[in-house]
């Protein structure tokens, strides 16, 4: 597994559910059933995290376009 994340973006972070539990990868860290990923790591000051770049998404919804 590499660090692609240095290379591409995942498409959470485009995303008006990913900030409001409406996604349950971010609520808690589930994959979302249907979703195309590939596991990834995401580094920070302190460690290697594991995590998914995100490629396409059934919950996606780009951000600024939330209906409630």
């Amino acid at each position: 597994m590499s660090n692609i994340s240095k290379t591409k973006r995942t498409l959470c972070w485009d995303c008006a559910n990913a900030t409001n539990s409406g996604c349950s990868w971010s609520a808690s860290l589930t994959p979302v059933e249907g979703w195309t990923a590939e596991k990834d790591i995401l580094s920070t000051n302190y460690k290697d995290n594991e995590t998914y770049l995100v490629i396409d998404c059934p919950e996606f919804i780009p951000d600024g376009e939330r209906r409630e």
